[in-house]
């Protein structure tokens, strides 16, 4: 009972027997009174619905907590490498800069065949990246 509930929340000002008898007076008055059922009944209707509401707010938090213990990429921040290294492939791959594109490939997909002189930057996709995206 929504009133119940309101009464019970002041009770702290309620001192004596008399206080009491009129706060439970008022109660049957304004309970027996039109429309108050209504009330009542709204206010409960706009509490579960409230409650809907946090209940997909929350189911949505937990999804995105999924999605991003399914979705890893560490040491995102390029790495930057001297533009001189360009002419010099091998070096690039001593510094990890690059890996050769052959290897490159998507999360849990297969390589495709490209020539051993292609390489793909760290920058672009980094291999030990996980997830979908």
């Amino acid at each position: 009972d929504v009133l119940a509930e309101r009464r019970d929340a002041f009770l702290d000002f309620v001192h004596s027997e008399e206080d009491m008898a009129t706060v439970d007076q008022i109660l049957a008055n304004v309970g027996s009174s039109e429309g108050v059922g209504e009330i009542e009944t709204e206010q409960c209707r706009e509490q579960e619905a409230e409650k809907e509401k946090d209940q997909e707010q929350e189911q949505e938090i937990e999804m995105e907590r999924y999605a991003d213990l399914a979705y890893q990429r560490d040491c995102e921040e390029m790495r930057r490498w001297p533009i001189a290294t360009l002419a010099a492939p091998e070096e690039l791959e001593k510094l990890g800069a690059v890996y050769p594109a052959s290897q490159f490939r998507l999360y849990s997909r297969s390589p495709l065949p490209f020539p051993s002189f292609l390489h793909v930057t760290r920058n672009y996709f980094d291999l030990h990246w996980v997830g979908e995206r």
